[in-house]
């Protein structure tokens, strides 16, 4: 599995316990404290209405994940923004569609250039936290 493919997981798990997709911009649905997901807003239709089959989400993952108790530190706010920590994390845009089902992400090498956390160490802290993961939920 790559990881932009269990990002996609664990956004589908978040997902499936979501009550409704009535989201609020900002709203965290992960399942797992250690990843921040947030709903980021909906696409527009051709007429700029809200496409509600189409939902943004931006998800955060930090380098330090993986360690043992980590919780995702929450972000600072500046005039209604989220301040992005490059130092320590990544960010990625991830794309679901309500009609069929599917995702599309950013790719993560992508989204790394734009950060001080290699590529290759964010792609092993993923790795390891989905294996910390998929084991307890054993």
């Amino acid at each position: 599995m790559t990881a932009e493919e269990i990002i996609e997981k664990w956004v589908r798990a978040g997902l499936d316990e979501a009550d409704s997709y009535d989201f609020y911009v900002g709203e965290d649905i992960s399942p797992h404290p250690q990843v921040k997901i947030a709903f980021d807003g909906y696409a527009e239709d051709d007429d700029g209405e809200d496409d509600e089959s189409s939902m943004s989400f931006a998800v955060y993952l930090h380098k330090d994940a993986h360690t043992d108790g980590f919780c995702f530190p929450d972000h600072d706010i500046a005039y209604g923004a989220v301040l992005h920590r490059p130092s320590e994390e990544v960010y990625l845009t991830v794309w679901f569609d309500a009609n069929d089902g599917s995702f599309d992400s950013q790719f993560l090498s992508d989204c790394a250039e734009e950060t001080d956390v290699p590529y290759d160490q964010i792609v092993s802290v993923i790795e390891a936290l989905d294996k910390r993961l998929s084991a307890s939920e054993e």
